[in-house]
């Protein structure tokens, strides 16, 4: 049965036009069954792991420790890496603090599993996925939201007005599937120049989401009543996304 749910979300999200990291999320339950139902039967003998997978294990909690570390310094900006361009998430360094937890609940589960003493070894993994898991979801998808430019964007200038006639436009913006959801309404997607000038100059209340450099170049051929209301650093790429409306 959990196989089957795993399978089914597999395959629908898979086949989905956008995707998400939220939208794993349905399969971590039957993941987290599926496991624990192994480690309860090796717990009680009923299954034999080799000894060096059960160090392997270990050592992969401790890395991603290691690994949760240096990537949250990494971003906030802490440590410069040459290959993110400049960009950096400033305030993420704050929870690299906890991807210690990996790394002491992998050495006190070897202490466990040198004395073989499995009921303790299984409670301080969970312990541990607990402790870890629990405040990276709570505060982290939070903290990676302020950095996220469709939201803020979208309350910064006003444009969820869901009872009035409006229109929504983006351009060379497809890495944002969520700005319909921020606005509540359909947003038309366009793929030339010209078409998004043509949203600027129609009579109806209009917003267009684009890049800042792409606006920088359009920006003199846009009607007279175009202006900018407001700019957000995007975490997807390097840049800024505007809002431009003609009003």
């Amino acid at each position: 049965m959990s196989w089957c749910w795993i399978g089914v979300y597999l395959l629908a999200f898979t086949a989905a036009a956008t995707k998400l990291p939220n939208y794993i999320l349905p399969v971590l339950p039957p993941c987290a069954l599926l496991i624990a139902r192994y480690l309860d039967r090796w717990r009680r003998g009923e299954l034999t792991i080799p000894a060096w997978v059960q160090w392997a294990g270990l050592s992969v909690l401790a890395l991603i420790g290691v690994g949760a570390t240096a990537g949250l310094l990494v971003a906030g900006g802490v440590v410069e890496v040459r290959w993110l361009r400049g960009r950096s998430w400033p305030g993420l360094e704050t929870w690299a603090a906890v991807g210690l937890l990996p790394l002491a609940g992998g050495l006190a589960a070897a202490v466990c599993l040198w004395h073989r003493q499995r009921s303790a070894f299984v409670s301080v993994l969970a312990l541990t996925a607990w402790c870890f898991v629990l405040p990276l979801a709570a505060g982290g998808s939070m903290a990676l939201d302020a950095f996220r430019a469709p939201r803020p964007l979208v309350q910064q200038v006003g444009a969820l007005q869901r009872d009035q006639e409006i229109r929504i436009g983006c351009y060379q913006l497809e890495f944002l599937p969520s700005l319909n959801f921020c606005v509540q309404r359909p947003v038309q997607h366009y793929d030339s120049a010209e078409d998004a000038l043509e949203l600027l100059a129609q009579p109806l209340e209009a917003y267009l989401f684009l890049p800042r450099s792409d606006w920088e170049q359009l920006a003199s051929r846009a009607p007279p009543s175009a202006r900018v209301l407001g700019i957000h650093r995007e975490m997807y790429r390097a840049g800024e996304v505007v809002v431009v409306t003609n009003r």
